[in-house]
């Protein structure tokens, strides 16, 4: 096949789609080939004409493949008022005769992106003429264009996505360059700084393009169009995240030549050196700040232990410098970074397990009013709502307007069922069941867990003259299931969303003992109390995963450890109830108050790293270990609360209400309704 003319539209598609006309979505090793135009071998070579017409667009999305042969042609042509457009890779084939070459021409009003490749080097480069109003968004990312000359006219543009993975060789390797007056070169990042560039003050080098040596030809007013380069509000377009960036020609000896860059070489590169924490606005003691030290020993932070995750991931990185364009966004982008340390699932073991306001403690509560009442069996269910808010701790952080610390809120709904018998001389015994779902969602980030605990109380109540004694122990089952997203806006209508989800367990014990006397005066009764509450929770384990692939080597993917929390709880307080008799049942309404002091209540102190940013072996692994530590829990707590329930000789019912405030102004509010029958 000698010549391919389009003047209409070639589409080809690949990818898996779930349901039958679904758009097709790129495979997980992004693997999938659609090629617009595949052509054989033909030694005389294939040209491929895409040009626009007087009435239509030209347009080719997909790939373009050259089979061997000589001489092998792209052009693509548009006019005043249609486009010819390809986006798609371009493979030129293998050329048996090394005095011919391929050529790819990019017209007025055409526009190219995808990657091009020279299968035909090193024996024969691809000229390339870019002509005025013509643009070439070049996307290679780990093989650089082979090319013989490259010549960029007069109001013609090249765009290149500069990579860490070409380095050496730049994302063109040419002959010659030339970039005439008022031609246009364009930079984005598809990478991330390498490991070596994050020192403070430390300098890099990204190289955009290569040629032989003396054969570098660009206009000053090029280079200094990139550096000097403003937006429409005349702040420079240079990435946040940089302090510098300066492109130069190594052809001018006055720019630094790359250690990797052959003697016989000259190279167009960019010098660029990333901003310090402090010079970012990051808030000294945040969540990306706040000193750390690895498993070695060695002094670091998330800042710093993140950016060397971005290093390995060039999507990721790409996104931080592209999406990051002031403070805010950057504590925000680095905060995402980190793992769940709000407390949240320890504050909802308690709530759940405590003697002074979970639901078991209801049923207890509830058994004082006829625990000189001999009865055989009672079986008893409760609903339960719940909400609790930690605003964290430590000063306001300006970019995020939370704590340095922030903390979390959930909301959660429960079940108890439960079945209890005795008498007045050997007190009540039972055993009862409580579900709970909560979601705890972070304050400052999007970042939740969903949660649902499995509990197993056995509980006793006992009354003598004047007296009670409470126990009870529980044992409880979590599954929790976390997610973390990380959204960033490259420009203005482009966003970057990254997602790293985990799946764990969690199991805790716990135990109260509560005593206090009753004193009655007519149909009043008061209750003061002492309550002795214990806890230990464990949670597993777990590496992240995002959710849109199955691959590994994920930058945003943590690798966390088991953790551990405790608590030991006392409790002082007084309860009043009056019994009103109305017709065969009672109307009992209660209030109670006190104040309740954690002697126990560390923060929450995790040791994670970054799962795949050591890449110096075969496969990717987990970097260094670091521990963060979450806010410090409330230690005193006033507990406020309310009941009112209407009870007969076989039946109650009743609705309760109770309210914590935390001594860092955590609060918390549950409502219980409660019905039992006597059987």
């Amino acid at each position: 096949l000698a010549s391919i003319v389009n003047s209409g539209t070639i589409s080809a598609v690949a990818g898996y789609t779930s349901t039958s006309g679904a758009t097709p979505s790129a495979l997980d090793n992004d693997s999938q080939l659609a090629y617009a135009i595949r052509v054989a071998g033909n030694s005389n070579g294939t040209t491929i004409k895409n040009y626009a017409s007087a009435s239509k667009s030209a347009i080719i999305t997909g790939d373009i493949l050259f089979g061997g042969g000589n001489n092998q042609v792209l052009d693509l042509v548009g006019n005043a008022t249609h486009v010819s457009q390809v986006t798609g890779d371009v493979t030129f084939g293998y050329t048996p005769d090394i005095t011919n070459q391929h050529r790819l021409h990019i017209g007025t009003n055409a526009i190219l992106t995808g990657k091009v490749i020279n299968n035909a080097a090193p024996y024969s480069g691809v000229q390339v003429d870019i002509d005025a109003a013509g643009t070439l968004n070049l996307l290679n990312s780990t093989t650089p264009l082979d090319a013989s000359i490259v010549t960029v006219a007069a109001n013609g543009t090249l765009n290149l996505g500069v990579n860490r993975q070409l380095t050496s060789s730049g994302m063109i390797q040419a002959t010659a360059v030339t970039f005439a007056k008022d031609s246009n070169l364009g930079v984005t990042y598809a990478s991330f700084l390498p490991k070596s560039a994050q020192s403070a003050g430390a300098a890099y080098q990204f190289v955009l393009m290569t040629s032989d040596i003396g054969q570098i030809t660009i206009s000053q007013s090029v280079i200094d169009k990139f550096n000097n380069s403003i937006d429409v509000n005349g702040n420079s377009t240079r990435p946040y995240l940089l302090k510098t960036a300066t492109m130069c020609n190594t052809g001018n000896g006055n720019c630094t030549r790359p250690t990797s860059l052959l003697s016989t070489q000259d190279a167009l590169v960019i010098n660029v050196v990333a901003k310090t924490p402090v010079e970012l606005g990051l808030t000294a003691g945040s969540v990306a700040m706040a000193p750390l030290t690895t498993d070695k020993g060695a002094a670091t932070t998330l800042f710093q232990q993140a950016n060397l995750a971005l290093a390995v991931d060039d999507d990721l990185g790409s996104a931080f410098i592209n999406g990051i364009h002031n403070a805010k966004e950057a504590a925000k982008a680095y905060n995402d970074m980190a793992p769940g340390i709000t407390g949240g699932t320890r504050a909802i073991a308690i709530s759940i397990t405590d003697s002074a306001t979970g639901p078991v403690a209801a049923r207890q509560r509830a058994l004082r009013m006829y625990g000189k009442a001999s009865g055989d069996f009672t079986v008893w269910g409760q609903e339960f709502v719940q909400m609790i808010k930690d605003p964290g701790t430590g000063a306001i952080d300006t970019n995020t307007t939370f704590k340095t610390n922030p903390g979390f809120k959930d909301h959660g709904f429960g079940l108890a069922v439960g079945i209890d018998s005795g008498s007045p001389k050997y007190g009540w015994y039972g055993g009862a069941l409580t579900f709970y779902a909560g979601d705890v969602n972070e304050l400052a980030r999007d970042a939740h867990q969903n949660e649902q605990w499995y509990l197993l109380s056995l509980y006793s109540a006992w009354r003598g003259t004047g007296l009670f004694f409470d126990t009870k122990l529980d044992a409880g089952y979590g599954h929790i299931d976390g997610k973390r997203t990380l959204l960033l806006q490259p420009t203005s209508t482009t966003y970057y969303l990254r997602e790293a989800d985990n799946k764990h367990a969690g199991a805790l014990i716990s135990g109260s003992v509560v005593t206090g006397a009753m004193f009655t005066y007519g149909a009043a009764t008061f209750m003061p109390q002492v309550n002795v509450d214990g806890l230990y929770l464990r949670e597993e384990g777990y590496t992240e995963h995002n959710p849109n692939t199955t691959t590994v080597g994920d930058g945003f993917d943590l690798k966390v450890g088991q953790y551990y929390a405790k608590s030991l709880r006392a409790f002082l307080g007084l309860s009043a109830r009056y019994d009103l008799k109305l017709w065969d049942f009672y109307l009992q309404p209660e209030v109670r108050a006190g104040y309740r002091y954690d002697f126990v209540s560390d923060p929450v102190k995790l040791k994670a790293a970054f799962a795949y940013a050591d890449t110096s072996g075969a496969n990717p692994a987990p970097g260094d270990t670091f521990e963060l530590t979450g806010p410090d829990p409330a230690q005193g707590n006033f507990v406020l609360g309310g009941s009112i329930a209407t009870s007969a000789d076989t039946w109650t019912v009743g609705l309760n209400f109770d309210l914590v405030k935390g001594s860092n102004d955590a609060f918390q509010q549950v409502a219980t309704l409660h019905v039992l029958g006597r059987i």
